[in-house]
C-alpha cells in the first residue's frame, strides 16, 4: 500500500507536466485491484509500473535529441528530393505527438521519418539513374515481351511516387538483365523458326497445309516480338514432321 501509494503520487506530478504516462497508470491500477489478493503479482505489477515511469522520466530527456537528429536527416532528404513529403508529415506528426505529451507515439514517428529520409537519401538519386537506365533498355522491345517489362517499368515508377526509392531501385536494376535475357530468347526462336522452314522444305509428298499455317503463324509472332510462341510453335513443326 506504501508503495502504491508513492508511484501514485510520482503519476500525478509527471502528468502535470503535461507528460502522458497512460501505460504506468494502468499498471498501477491492476495492481491495486489484484495487489491485496495476490501480493506477488501486486508487487509485480508495481515493479513493472515503476519500470514504465522511469522509462518516460527518461524518454522525456532525449526526445529532443531524436527529435534534432531525424529533423537534421529530413532536411537532407528534402535537398535531393524536395517534392517528397512522407518524411516531413511523419515529423509534423510527431511534434503534434510530443507536445501532446504522447512521447512514445513521437518518438516513434520521428524515427519512421528518419528511415524514410534515409532511404531518399540512400537511393534516390541511383534509382532515378537505374529507372532511366531501364526505359532505355525496354525502348527496342515491341508486343507481349515489352508488355512485360512495362509492368516492371510501372512497378518501379510506383514505388518512386510512394517515396520508396530502396524498392524502386531494386525493380529498376534488374529490368536490364531480364531484356538480356530476353534477346537471347528471341534470337533462339529465330533459329529455331529457321530450322522449321527448312525441315518443312523436305517433306515432298506430304499434306504440308497445317505445317504452313503454323509456320507462317510463328513467323508473326516474332515480328510481334513474341519469342516463346514463335519458339513453341517451330519446335511443334518440327517434332510433327
Amino acid at each position: 500500500g506504501n508503495r502504491y501509494d508513492s508511484l501514485q503520487l510520482r503519476i500525478l506530478e509527471i502528468r502535470a507536466t503535461g507528460v502522458i504516462i497512460d501505460q504506468s497508470a494502468s499498471l498501477l491500477k491492476r495492481a491495486n485491484e489484484i495487489g491485496w489478493t495476490d501480493f506477488s503479482e501486486g508487487m509485480r505489477l508495481l515493479d513493472a509500473a515503476e519500470d514504465d515511469i522511469e522509462r518516460i522520466l527518461s524518454l522525456s530527456k532525449d526526445i529532443t535529441a531524436i527529435e534534432d537528429d531525424a529533423e537534421e536527416t529530413v532536411s537532407i532528404s528534402e535537398e535531393i528530393a524536395p517534392r517528397t513529403e512522407k518524411p516531413r508529415n511523419a515529423m509534423n506528426q510527431g511534434s503534434r505527438e510530443a507536445e501532446l505529451g504522447s512521447l512514445r507515439e513521437a518518438e516513434n514517428l520521428f524515427r519512421i521519418a528518419k528511415i524514410r529520409a534515409l532511404d531518399i537519401i540512400n537511393h534516390w538519386e541511383n534509382a532515378e539513374k537505374a529507372i532511366q537506365e531501364a526505359r532505355d533498355a525496354i525502348s527496342g522491345l515491341s508486343g507481349s515481351d515489352l508488355e512485360r517489362m512495362q509492368a516492371l517499368m510501372e512497378a518501379a515508377d510506383d514505388a518512386m511516387n510512394d517515396e520508396s526509392p530502396g524498392d524502386a531501385l531494386i525493380i529498376a536494376q534488374a529490368i536490364p538483365g531480364h531484356v538480356s535475357n530476353l534477346g537471347e530468347a528471341m534470337d533462339a526462336a529465330i533459329i529455331k523458326v529457321d530450322d522449321a522452314a527448312e525441315v518443312l522444305s523436305h517433306t515432298d509428298g506430304l499434306d504440308t497445309q497445317i505445317w504452313e499455317d503454323m509456320l507462317a503463324n510463328a513467323k508473326d509472332a516474332l515480328k510481334e516480338g513474341d519469342g516463346s510462341m514463335a519458339r513453341g510453335l517451330a519446335d511443334s513443326i518440327i517434332r510433327e514432321i
